[in-house]
């Protein structure tokens, strides 16, 4: 939803989102926005990195994550989340996804403490 948001405020074809997944925001403007100058690219950018922090509700962990991290975690095994999006987006949606995750974490550091 937030990139055909992006569409029709910038005026490129929502056809052209088709096999983008992975490419980061900036990279994905400048395939579907050639023309455009790398000022207007960064404008873009941001423009798209808003509304999708703005838009985070609804981002569940798939089923078992939250598990695994907990084992991992429990076992002593460094664990890492690896992304194509910016960090704030990163940051909106692992807060969103993994609330319940990092609240038993702070529970733990707590009762370290």
């Amino acid at each position: 939803a937030s990139w055909i948001q992006l569409a029709s405020e910038a005026g490129f074809e929502r056809s052209g989102l088709r096999n983008l997944h992975g490419i980061p925001a900036e990279g994905c403007l400048r395939i579907l926005m050639p023309d455009e100058s790398d000022e207007s690219i960064a404008r873009w950018t941001a423009r798209i990195e808003q509304i999708e922090v703005e838009t985070v509700t609804g981002i569940e962990p798939i089923d078992g994550a939250l598990e695994l991290l907990a084992s991992l975690d429990g076992a002593g095994i460094p664990w890492a989340i690896v992304t194509s999006c910016t960090r704030p987006l990163a940051d909106a949606r692992i807060a969103a996804a993994l609330a319940e995750f990092r609240a038993s974490q702070t529970a733990r550091v707590l009762a370290l403490a």
